[in-house]
């Protein structure tokens, strides 16, 4: 679902460049500006409420935290390789804040404690490393560095967090979980299982 919606994003937005001459780096620097304003808004309400799926409001618990934050994350990439009109080269603020925007959503969804968005993350940075390799040479650098970024402030978080930031050590206890979810949704552990799983229903549902 999230592929698809920044394609559809991509889609119609690439369609008013083209016929209205309409700049959709300026609705992606909006939008990185709104992850800055609003981000520390979501992650209130994330650290708040926790596991409360009842809590009023429209950010709610950690689960919808790191939802948000997660297409943030890749909407804010989108606009650190989106193309300049012009060959100037944008104030040295204009290229800070996108990197601060990214380090916000990187961190509301680490503390997010969500696997399966840890998942969705860490295949999203593979591609993203894998496609330094096929990008043309005047774009390797900017490729190359938001990778780095996004993978650096991930290892970091995972060996320092617990001592410096809020709820690090949440981040580092829950990343070592991935892989029982992992297993939970390729159905590993159900020829061991006595029972049927939460996840095991789900799949003989979709099946069905």
């Amino acid at each position: 679902m999230l592929f698809r919606s920044l394609f559809l994003f991509l889609s119609v937005f690439s369609s008013l460049w083209v016929r209205y001459q309409m700049n959709p780096g300026y609705l992606l620097r909006a939008i990185t500006l709104s992850v800055l304003i609003v981000g520390p808004w979501v992650l209130y309400h994330g650290m708040r409420f926790e596991e409360d799926i009842q809590a009023v409001g429209p950010f709610r618990n950690r689960a919808h935290m790191a939802s948000y934050m997660l297409t943030a994350f890749w909407l804010v990439l989108i606009y650190l390789f989106w193309p300049r009109g012009s060959r100037r080269k944008p104030p040295l603020y204009q290229q800070v804040l996108p990197y601060g925007a990214l380090a916000l959503a990187l961190y509301a969804v680490a503390i997010s404690g969500r696997r399966s968005v840890y998942l969705s993350l860490m295949l999203g940075l593979a591609a993203l490393t894998v496609s330094f390799l096929a990008t043309y040479r005047g774009r390797r650098l900017s490729v190359a560095a938001a990778a780095l970024f996004a993978i650096g402030f991930l290892v970091v978080m995972f060996a320092f967090g617990d001592r410096f930031v809020p709820r690090g050590g949440f981040f580092r206890e829950r990343i070592a979980m991935v892989d029982d979810r992992l297993r939970s949704f390729i159905g590993a552990d159900d020829a061991d299982a006595t029972e049927p799983s939460f996840f095991a229903i789900q799949r003989e549902g979709v099946r069905a």
